[in-house]
């Protein structure tokens, strides 16, 4: 509040809350909106209906510790199974020119999003709302994907009829251009406002990764009945059909109810009566895709479902990974040799499972317009114990790439060491090989390395928040900004890293007994300590988005924003107090 100018009792924007039984997640999204850094006065609204799991007492204590910030509505009996709406309770709480929706169980992870999204919506006039990128938190098994893989574009009301472009956590819109709403579109959700949204206005897309959207079985949403769901959607969607008056939308309509009720109609939560009805309902929107899904459903139950449909889903998604590596790549030059970036080690695992996609990382390696002077894939000899390949991996050998056998256990640290042994004196980038690197990725690295030889470099990484002084939990940090520096960056070894070979003589860096005593699940979190305990910086490129293939993750990894994760942090953390490191 100490930076905000003009009148602290009219704000500027109004974030908007909506929350019903998220316990478990309200404190994230209220420090989301607690640590933004503007320039302008905001205005916080919650409103809760109902909940019985101590949402509401959550709620209580941060109105009462801001209460020039944050408006609380907390409703004793619940709305929604009522039929009624919340309009009525929130709307005279809300004021300012700009408006910010997020969910309760979504929050935010970066502490500009909102001064940069409104610098931009009073540039742009034209434009009547600014969204941005979000990371999918799948809360069953803890993995993280980018929500969209889209650049920077504007989007209009075909694209927002079509999966859904954005996230609502994600987007600011102006107050103005939402005033007729309610009387145009009776019910038509989120989706209908952002169509309303586009006839108004332009709407600007930018891959910024500034929110979290939780998926799972939790919220008003993903947690009831699939069929229910798709009733509502058909409400909606016909609601949608009526404002935009328009023919040539009938197919995206039917096409958007169709795959609703398909979703039902497989999900495993649904009862034999809406599977039917999902049936029925899927028929009358279209009759020959239907005939079509039912098809498909009748092989695998002849053939054994689960194997059945595990092959089928192996074969999609390598067909989706061939597309993205000719998208995120060009094809082999044949305009002779390319540039090769001297005193350069490309290094980089795989396990058996993953060997037969891990071809296409290699291939996005091979096809860079900046190459190393090597490139190394170290495989542990007990996994693979008659040394078989497959035939794309054998081909790419005959193209430059060397096989490295190691006994032990081969992690990211060990590939890491693995080269910086046999090639002392080398600069060595550790890859992933669920990654499709686009071309341009080794040469910014390389540029990057010219002015900062004796830095850690990485594609992408997150800046380690803190909190009234006190170590956040990693799933509050904030992507970490183009170009950006300092001892609190956390760079993420699952795109691109570089490392100067002069951190390979490190003395912590290579005790691997201890790693494994203290991060064995976050290779990432030694790095940094190493690095930190030698003097070394970091610098991040601050890539937007990297191509991730959709091969199975490792279980034994943990990812930035788990709780494994954290309790190892603050392990490493305690374990250098006690020596007086720069850690501390």
């Amino acid at each position: 509040m100490a930076s905000w100018q003009g009148n602290l009792d009219e704000p500027l924007l109004t974030i908007k809350c909506i929350t019903y039984n998220h316990v478990s997640f309200i404190r994230d999204a209220l420090h989301g909106f607690l640590i933004q850094r503007t320039d302008f006065p905001f205005r916080i609204v919650v409103h809760d209906d109902a909940s019985t799991d101590g949402t509401q007492e959550i709620i209580k204590q941060y109105s009462e510790k801001y209460p020039h910030v944050i408006r609380a509505v907390l409703q004793e009996t619940n709305l929604f199974s009522r039929g009624l709406k919340r309009g009525p309770y929130v709307h005279p709480l809300v004021a300012g020119e700009y408006i910010a929706p997020c969910e309760g169980d979504d929050y935010w992870i970066d502490r500009h999003k909102l001064q940069r999204q409104v610098n931009f919506l009073s540039a742009n006039p034209l434009y009547a709302a600014s969204t941005e990128n979000a990371i999918i938190f799948f809360t069953e098994d803890g993995r993280f994907e980018a929500f969209s893989k889209q650049p920077e574009h504007d989007i209009d009301v075909i694209e927002l009829l079509g999966p859904r472009p954005f996230t609502t956590a994600s987007v600011v819109y102006r107050a103005a251009a939402i005033a007729g709403r309610a009387d145009a579109l009776k019910i038509a959700g989120d989706i209908g406002t952002w169509c309303y949204l586009a006839t108004k206005g332009n709407i600007k897309y930018t891959p910024i990764y500034s929110s979290v959207y939780r998926r799972g079985q939790h919220g008003l949403v993903l947690g009831s009945d699939r069929f229910q769901w798709a009733r509502k959607m058909e409400q909606w969607n016909q609601d949608i059909a009526r404002f935009l008056e328009n023919d040539e939308l009938d197919p995206v309509f039917r096409k958007r109810i169709f795959n609703n009720y398909k979703s039902a109609l497989y999900s495993k939560s649904v009862v034999p009566f809406h599977r039917v009805k999902a049936l029925e309902s899927a028929f009358r929107h279209s009759p020959r895709r239907t005939i079509k899904l039912v098809a498909k459903a009748a092989l695998p139950q002849a053939l054994g479902r689960n194997a059945m449909n595990k092959k089928i889903q192996r074969w999609r998604d390598f067909k989706t990974d061939q597309k993205r590596l000719e998208s995120a790549s060009v094809s082999l030059r044949a305009d002779g040799p390319r540039k090769v970036a001297d005193n350069l080690i490309v290094s980089l695992t795989t396990s058996p499972p993953r060997i037969r996609q891990a071809w296409m990382a290699i291939e996005s390696i091979l096809r860079q317009d900046v190459a190393p002077e090597r490139i190394v894939l170290v495989l542990e000899d007990d996994a693979f114990p008659r040394r078989i390949l497959p035939k794309s991996v054998k081909r790419q050998m005959g193209q430059g790439l060397e096989i490295v056998w190691a006994k032990a256990h081969i992690n990211r640290l060990g590939v890491a060491l693995s080269a910086a042994r046999l090639f002392p004196g080398y600069d060595v980038m550790t890859a992933d090989d669920g990654i499709l690197y686009p071309e341009g990725t080794i040469r910014n690295l390389v540029e990057a390395r010219k002015m900062r030889s004796e830095e850690i470099i990485g594609c992408t990484g997150w800046e380690i928040g803190s909190f009234d002084n006190a170590l956040l939990p990693s799933r509050l940090w904030t992507r970490a900004s183009s170009n950006s520096l300092g001892p609190q960056l956390l760079l993420t070894g699952r795109t691109a890293v570089l490392f100067p070979a002069s951190f390979f003589r490190s003395r912590i860096l290579s005790n691997q007994a201890l790693a494994m005593q203290l991060c064995p699940d976050a290779e990432d979190l030694w790095f940094w300590a190493a690095a930190a305990q030698e003097g070394m910086g970091f610098y991040c490129l601050g890539i937007p988005y990297l191509y991730e293939m959709k091969c199975q993750r490792e279980s034994r990894v943990e990812a930035v924003g788990s709780d494994q994760f954290d309790h190892q942090l603050l392990r490493l953390i305690e374990y250098f107090s006690r020596s007086e490191s720069p850690l501390t």
